[in-house]
């Protein structure tokens, strides 16, 4: 489990879908799970049901992480959202930091690291 990670997967859904072009990739909201068997963090459409042992983490909605400055191109957006949300100085990162370990260790609690796909 990597914070640095987790921001960037979350910045890229997050601009992904709400960034310039306007058009979402994915339908629904983009949400952000979690792979106990491979430690790493991706997103894919909230439509989509999880998979075996994945974690949801959040599900995304505009609006949610603010909008980008105007003018400001998606990867000068993608980057400032990684900084904020990788940063352990920021409080609403951190909240962000805090669900996703928080639902990762009561998964593992309840399941006991036992995973079958």
């Amino acid at each position: 489990m990597n914070r640095q990670q987790f921001a960037e997967t979350v910045a890229n859904a997050y601009v992904s879908q709400y960034g310039n072009s306007g058009v979402g990739e994915v339908l629904g909201n983009p949400s952000v799970d979690y792979d106990p068997q491979t430690g790493l963090f991706f997103w894919h459409s909230s439509i989509v049901p999880r998979r075996g042992c994945d974690v949801r983490i959040l599900e995304l909605e505009h609006g949610s992480l603010g909008d980008r400055y105007e003018d400001q191109a998606d990867d000068e957006w993608r980057a400032d959202l990684v900084t904020v949300l990788a940063g352990a100085d920021n409080g609403n990162s951190n909240e962000l930091w805090e669900t996703a370990t928080s639902k990762i260790a009561e998964w593992q609690s309840a399941r006991r690291n036992t995973c079958s796909r």
